[in-house]
């Protein structure tokens, strides 16, 4: 079979798994009591105005999830969910990074600050930001780089249970971000779920990156090592 027709048929099989068992869930089954909420965290991966609203990088299609993650942040927080940790770009000016992808999120620049749909939020004091210089949050501080807090030293201190994740980008930061909760929980023996709502997570649609395609081929591929894929949180 010719190449082009095995994609074709891979992007079939994924669109059909998308649509016949991805179905929204309520919150109340992932979050059944305040016992759960306490061991509960909304993880949401650079939502920052660089992605959303300006800059080289700021995505129209990426700015479309800016309102449900805004809408499932107050969800989880009237259901009592306390910990909501934002994993967040915060580049050196000359970062590796922009070797791959044009310059874009600059430390002490606009760009890097959370979008205002979220920073505004009246519980925005709750949010943990943990800056990093990379797509994977496995370095990803909180507070001055002298004095800081790593983000595992967070994962171990919080006893979590369940995580939803959300964000963009799905095959980049958003992959990162639920991979390395899940490769964390692992090696450590320890039970954690964790959903990502596919409503709450997007990526780019550029030449050679066909937005769609990767998002539904990012969220199989993490279905199958795992990770809860629901339509939406009710």
């Amino acid at each position: 079979m010719a190449k082009g027709s095995e994609w074709i048929l891979m992007g079939g099989i994924v669109n059909r798994w998308f649509k016949d068992r991805i179905k929204p869930v309520c919150l109340k089954t992932i979050i059944p009591d305040n016992e759960a909420a306490k061991h509960t965290a909304v993880f949401c991966a650079d939502m920052i105005n660089g992605f959303c609203k300006e800059g080289n990088l700021a995505s129209p299609r990426v700015d479309t999830i800016s309102m449900p993650i805004r809408a499932l942040f107050v969800k989880a927080h009237d259901a009592g969910v306390q910990n909501f940790i934002l994993v967040q770009e915060w580049h050196d000016p000359n970062a590796k990074e922009f070797e791959a992808f044009p310059a874009h999120g600059i430390m002490n620049t606009d760009e890097a600050e959370t979008i205002p749909e979220l920073r505004e939020l009246p519980f925005a004091d709750k949010f943990l930001v943990f800056r990093k210089n990379t797509l994977s949050p496995a370095w990803a501080y909180r507070g001055d780089p002298y004095y800081k807090e790593d983000f595992v030293i967070r994962l171990i201190n919080l006893h979590l249970r369940t995580a939803i994740v959300v964000g963009n980008c799905t095959d980049l930061c958003v992959r990162e971000l639920a991979m390395y909760l899940l490769m964390w929980a692992n090696q450590h023996q320890r039970d954690l779920k964790i959903v990502v709502p596919a409503n709450c997570v997007e990526t780019f649609d550029a030449p050679n990156h066909p937005g769609d395609m990767m998002n539904l081929f990012t969220l199989h591929e993490m279905a199958r090592n795992n990770i809860t894929i629901v339509k939406e949180v009710m």
